[in-house]
């Protein structure tokens, strides 16, 4: 793992996740739900993890293009980048009250956005980072992404 995605990871166990949901968010460009059951519905619908599949495919489609060492190291640091992730969601998501029903949907949630802004800035020197290293910031905020406004474009954040 690159020293820039430690310090990512590192700046992501330092922030106080959610801290701050409920409140407006001084992000551009963003749509706002006022509950968390709003945004456990926003972000488990198929859109969401569609636009965030489609994030990780183009990084993935890029890395394999332009080194074919790095593509074949993905899933060495995956497996680095999933430990510290998921020690990470347990610490910080336990306390969020969400129905058990929904809880694996909103792990897997926080789990899709982090381990992409990870990957993402572990490989910034071949893709610019994007949609993922957002969605990172909007967590160090307190908020928390939870989809994309349809046909706008916006992020939508609690």
């Amino acid at each position: 793992m690159k020293p820039a995605t430690a310090e990512l990871l590192q700046s992501l166990d330092e922030a106080e996740w959610f801290a701050h949901v409920g409140e407006e968010a001084d992000i551009p460009r963003l749509a706002q739900v006022s509950s968390w059951d709003e945004a456990i519905e926003s972000c488990t619908a198929g859109g969401w993890d569609d636009l965030r599949l489609q994030a990780r495919n183009f990084l993935s489609v890029q890395i394999s293009g332009a080194s074919r060492e790095r593509w074949r190291a993905w899933p060495a640091i995956q497996e680095e980048i999933h430990a510290r992730v998921w020690d990470m969601i347990q610490r910080k998501a336990a306390d969020v009250r969400v129905p058990e029903s929904k809880r694996d949907a909103f792990y897997g949630s926080i789990t899709w956005d982090l381990h992409l802004a990870a990957m993402e800035v572990e490989h910034a020197d071949i893709v610019e980072p994007g949609l993922a290293s957002l969605l990172a910031e909007v967590y160090r905020l307190g908020h928390f992404p939870c989809g994309d406004e349809e046909g706008t474009g916006r992020l939508v954040v609690y």
